[in-house]
């Protein structure tokens, strides 16, 4: 078999073990077709006959051509309509931690359904979350888990027993409901040989005490309570009034953080945040004079405590992150170390809505403990919204004016070159450059910056063409005109893509789809694009 034809049966045989993979791993169908644009890149520029190059382009078509057809195009919320929320981290990271934090909030969406949602760091202290919806329900609930802290601990008899990174996040998973014993929810999970050791050890001798489990608990708080609804708890129970409050402070003021309780407001402080009823005179007030605030409704702002003979324990106190505090049983406390837990935790109203709720919370919290704990707090900033209707607006105007460029340029190059033979491979190489892109640029997202530089690429391609084009017919000897244009198109490329270099690093989020898209079209020219229109108008002009 001649060198040749081994080589073409290399190239389709490449070619269908990559649409094997996109057919068969469409969640990384974009770093498949980038892989392609290199592999087929790599036979054009390094096997420098005619046929290769333009089998190379042939295949990356029929390949971006399939991967639309599987997988289809990811539109960014300019498009398809949705939310853009901003997330100010409480101060700037370094690049490793900022891509730490991205992985948490996409497996913490990921854990409540929403794969859909995309996460884009913004600089080093900003990150934008699109999500593909405006309901405020949904967004809300997005808001309340990405910022969350997610710091996980749990005391026994005041001392840290388990922390977040003892847990591995492949073991989390729901509790059956069989295996509740009256709680609404349960997640269980596996920790590690050495938190499970340390657990023995503290809890070793300890029946009955209360394993307090915190998530994200405040520190250097105060939390405000009324002496009339805590009486009426203490008449619910008929327990100690003293007792009472000495249980509460040991909760609120420990090493999981540290809680005033206050029953008046007096010496406030700007470095304390603030634990208030929702819709209260001292919220309004603490909020008018820029006081750190966090509001909740009575049921939350009170704590749930149970009561056996002599003992208080305060088993759910959702303002001060208290989620469960299940009691220790004989044979955890005898010095064995045990590797499987579970958090258990009761849901809000009644029947049917109870139960939704608990299937609510407890997709939270699995999500919070897989995502894990953010390095730095995160806030949420003004949201986004680009409705439905719009976005779709927006990519009909985005085809048109692909459309009108691409009409633009066949005049041009009609009544420059006068000759289809010219006319027609200029054209068909513009357009099937414009094919790859979208299917390259969308299998990660376009979105409106990203459209731009699609649409720009078709004046780039032209321009590429056209020194290709004037070259050869200014010139006898084909090699050396080729050679000339070929200088001119590749330093033009490396210009381009070192001016467009900054782009990335600036916290601009919007010009990033501008940057991917351009330089995608810059390399696509110069590794296959440009090669393949050479060697066809080369031949026709023979």
């Amino acid at each position: 078999m001649e060198r040749v034809e081994k080589i073409e049966i290399i190239m389709v045989a490449v070619a269908l073990v990559m649409l094997y993979l996109l057919w068969a791993y469409p969640f990384v169908a974009n770093f498949i077709m980038l892989l392609n644009l290199f592999i087929f890149g790599g036979f054009s520029t390094y096997l420098k006959e005619e046929r290769f190059r333009l089998i190379a382009l042939a295949l990356l078509i029929g390949l971006s051509l399939a991967n639309v057809m599987l997988n289809g195009i990811k539109w960014g919320i300019d498009f398809k309509g949705g939310t853009r929320i901003p997330l100010t981290l409480e101060k700037p990271v370094d690049t490793q931690t900022m891509q730490e934090i991205v992985q948490k909030i996409k497996t913490r969406a990921s854990a409540l359904g929403m794969e859909q949602v995309v996460v884009k760091a913004v600089g080093d202290d900003l990150i934008y979350v699109e999500v593909p919806s405006d309901n405020e329900e949904i967004l809300k609930k997005i808001e309340d888990i990405i910022t969350k802290q997610g710091v996980f601990v749990a005391l026994v008899d005041n001392q840290i027993a388990l922390k977040g990174d003892d847990i591995l996040p492949g073991t989390i998973s729901p509790v059956p409901p069989q295996y509740l014993h009256g709680a609404d929810w349960g997640v269980a999970f596996s920790i590690t040989p050495e938190a499970a050791e340390r657990f023995a050890k503290i809890a070793k001798g300890k029946t009955g005490y209360p394993v307090y489990m915190f998530l994200d608990k405040p520190d250097n708080a105060v939390i405000l309570l009324d002496k009339n609804e805590l009486q009426k708890i203490i008449a619910n129970y008929s327990i100690d009034y003293v007792d009472f409050i000495t249980t509460l402070r040991e909760v609120l003021d420990n090493p999981a953080g540290h809680i005033e309780l206050a029953f008046e407001l007096k010496d406030l402080d700007k470095n304390k945040t603030y634990i208030v009823l929702n819709g209260s005179k001292e919220e309004e007030l603490l909020r008018d004079k820029g006081y750190r605030v966090l509001s909740y409704n009575k049921e939350d702002l009170y704590p749930k405590i149970v009561v056996g003979g002599n003992n208080i324990i305060v088993n759910e106190w959702r303002a001060i992150g208290l989620i469960s505090a299940p009691t220790l049983s004989k044979e955890v406390t005898q010095g064995r170390v045990l590797l499987g837990y579970t958090i258990t935790g009761h849901a809000k109203g009644y029947g049917q809505e109870r139960i939704l709720n608990a299937k609510e919370e407890q997709k939270t919290m699995i999500s919070l403990l897989k995502g894990g704990a953010f390095p730095v707090k995160i806030e949420a900033g003004s949201r986004t919204t680009v409705p439905p209707t719009l976005g779709e607006k927006f990519l009909n105007y985005s085809i048109i004016a692909m459309a009108v460029a691409l009409f633009a340029v066949a005049l041009f190059v009609s009544l420059r070159y006068k000759k289809v033979r010219i006319i027609i491979p200029m054209l068909l190489v513009t357009l099937f450059e414009v094919i790859i892109l979208l299917s390259l640029v969308g299998s990660f997202t376009i979105d409106l910056a990203a459209m731009a530089g699609i649409i720009a690429s078709v004046g780039v391609s032209i321009d590429a063409q056209i020194v290709i084009t004037d070259e050869l017919l200014k010139a006898k000897d084909h090699k050396e005109a080729l050679k000339r244009a070929f200088e001119i198109i590749n330093n033009n490329a490396i210009v381009a893509i070192l001016a467009l270099s900054p782009l990335f690093f600036i916290k601009v989020v919007e010009v990033v789809g501008f940057a991917i898209s351009t330089v995608f079209a810059y390399v696509l020219g110069v590794l296959i694009s440009r090669p393949a229109y050479a060697a066809m108008v080369e031949r026709w002009l023979k």
